[in-house]
């Protein structure tokens, strides 16, 4: 990817946790040195863009920001593309080629996935580092590195290194400048800020008019997991809910059905907002008036059992009656709850059909 990064791409990092306001000022601080910097964490987090941010602030702002996908290109075209290469140097090098470092030239050059180099490809990269030179495929002339490099990874690089899957020299001139974005669970406090960020964007994408998100289901976004996708999953889900709303104005847990992508941690399930704090056929207020006056020992086994059943309903109704959902959210195998629905005595309606 060529061109300026965008500026006010650090207002793009959207959040007011202290996480998030943490990771701001390290890029502050961090983004006007001139040495290699790495930006580590987990797949989805915004990594790239954390990278643009840095550029933003940094010294050679006013060049080009490229970034590579170090995963993306094939290993034995891994060189070409980087380093550029001579006419007739392989098969199929009909013309001389500039390699990305040159269009990245006194601006940011950007290295994302860098744990997934292979061990060759470490070497030559440790070596332009090194010598802050390089030279084209097949050519004779040496050309210096004249960008301010950024890497990122989401690969953990110490046990990468410890089982020699990563070389640690490479680590150490990466790393002359670290910072780590955090997880989305680490920073659940900006979940809703995130949420109507991008029903604002896929609203105006999809000409929609969604303007709310229920209580319930943003309920469900700040207790989901997100491990597998972070940011990038959050986003994905409200993406799909938003392009199915035609005629709504309000995402609910029904508009998430399936679309919140499995491994959520257990969620509390509030009572909504409508309902009379103490109305026992509804609410999550278990009665226990007429447990009083009974056996101590009798009356717990009582209550377990109506918790328990009040418990697996609402996880039912969370999950539209799926049961494999119902156990994700409430953080049981999926045949551990339906032997307890099973043991409850539980009747359990067909799920609805999806809406359109």
């Amino acid at each position: 990817i060529h061109g300026r990064a965008p500026r006010g791409a650090i207002s793009l990092l959207k959040g007011n946790s202290s996480a998030m306001r943490e990771l701001l000022e390290t890029i502050r601080d961090l983004a006007p040195l001139p040495d290699t910097l790495l930006i580590r964490g987990e797949s989805g987090v915004g990594k790239e863009l954390v990278a643009r941010a840095v550029h933003e602030q940094s010294m050679v702002r006013e060049g080009p920001f490229v970034a590579v996908n170090c995963a993306a290109i094939k290993p034995e075209l891994f060189e070409s593309e980087l380093f550029g290469h001579r006419a007739g140097a392989f098969t199929g090098a009909t013309r001389e080629r500039s390699g990305l470092i040159e269009s990245a030239q006194n601006g940011t050059l950007f290295l994302d996935e860098i744990g997934e180099l292979s061990s060759d490809l470490q070497a030559k990269l440790l070596r332009l580092l090194e010598q802050r030179e390089y030279r084209r495929v097949g050519a004779e002339q040496r050309r210096l590195l004249e960008a301010r490099v950024v890497a990122a990874t989401h690969v953990d690089l110490e046990t990468a290194i410890e089982a020699r899957r990563f070389r640690q020299d490479l680590y150490f001139r990466l790393s002359a400048l670290e910072l780590r974005v955090p997880p989305l669970r680490d920073r659940r406090d900006d979940i809703q800020l995130l949420a109507y960020h991008f029903l604002n964007k896929y609203n105006h994408r999809y000409d929609r008019s969604v303007d709310r998100i229920a209580p319930r289901a943003l309920r469900l976004l700040e207790n989901a997991d997100w491990k597998r996708n972070n940011v990038r999953e959050l986003e994905w889900s409200i993406r799909q809910a938003v392009a199915r709303c035609k005629n709504q104005r309000e995402l609910t847990v029904e508009s998430f059905r399936d679309r919140v992508i499995p491994g959520a941690a257990p969620i509390s399930l509030p009572r909504p907002a409508h309902q009379a704090p103490m109305a026992v056929d509804r609410g999550d207020v278990l009665d226990i008036s007429d447990l009083l006056d009974v056996n101590y020992g009798e009356a717990i086994k009582d209550l377990r059992r109506r918790f328990a059943t009040r418990y697996a309903e609402r996880c039912l109704q969370v999950a539209n009656y799926n049961k494999s959902r119902a156990a994700e959210i409430a953080g049981m195998k999926r045949s551990n709850f339906s032997r307890l629905i099973k043991d409850l005595e539980l009747k359990i309606p067909e799920p609805l059909p999806m809406k359109a």
